[in-house]
């Protein structure tokens, strides 16, 4: 369930970007290849959990090896919470740089109605 845990912080994140009282419309996230939750997970749960629109870009995943080495990892396996890579070059592990995590990129607050007296 570490899906919905994941998907929970990012509500609550994007709720205190809109600010007190703003109501939420869509939110756009950018989310890495090689992340903690495929972004088709995370778009299933976060539909479930909110009635926003949501798009998400994913982030392909960058890493520089010690060998010198910078560009995409090979990926040996992705599993549920956990994702193994290597230097394409050397084989060894390298130092994920981008596309390892989920960010809110921009949040839309409802416009609020204008009521006449």
């Amino acid at each position: 369930m570490h899906e919905t845990v994941i998907a929970r912080r990012i509500i609550d994140d994007a709720q205190k970007k809109a600010g007190k009282g703003g109501e939420i419309e869509s939110i756009i996230l950018d989310v890495g290849e090689l992340g903690p939750i495929h972004d088709h997970e995370l778009r299933e749960i976060l539909e479930t959990l909110t009635k926003w629109k949501i798009k998400i870009k994913e982030i392909k995943a960058k890493a520089k090896c010690n060998c010198g080495h910078s560009g995409h990892p090979k990926v040996l396996e992705r599993g549920h919470e956990f994702c193994l890579y290597v230097c394409e070059k050397c084989g060894k592990v390298p130092k994920l740089y981008e596309g390892g995590d989920i960010r809110i990129r921009q949040v839309t607050v409802k416009k609020a109605k204008k009521v006449k007296n």
